[in-house]
């Protein structure tokens, strides 16, 4: 849930200066990723079973579309939550190390 608000808020808020959503659920129909307020980094697991590859997919095309600033990281074999360390079955600890250090780069290059 807390992917998808990361992706919805800069759409209503211009306030927000970098947003990263871990598997977050994508609009459809896409018109709010047209008020995008700032540059999105979106993680993503391949193998997740809630948010599939044609969600991701239909981002891409949004992004590129409204001409928004956003890059996707796809992690293989990830599966939905793949970041929740207190839950062995879906945690995957490279993909989760990678997804951090990108998330903190990422928030260091636009806010500074």
């Amino acid at each position: 849930m807390g992917g998808s608000y990361a992706l919805m808020l800069p759409c209503v808020n211009s306030e927000v200066k970098a947003a990263v959503p871990f598997y977050g659920q994508v609009p459809n129909p896409d018109m709010p990723i047209q008020k995008l307020a700032c540059p999105v980094l979106y993680l993503y697991g391949e193998d997740d079973g809630w948010i599939t590859k044609a969600d991701v997919q239909r981002l891409a095309a949004a992004l590129k579309k409204y001409n928004k600033a956003g890059e996707i990281k796809t992690y293989p074999g990830a599966p939905h939550a793949f970041f929740r360390d207190t839950d062995p079955s879906v945690f995957r600890l490279d993909a989760a190390k990678d997804a951090w250090e990108r998330t903190k780069a990422f928030f260091k290059q636009h806010l500074g």
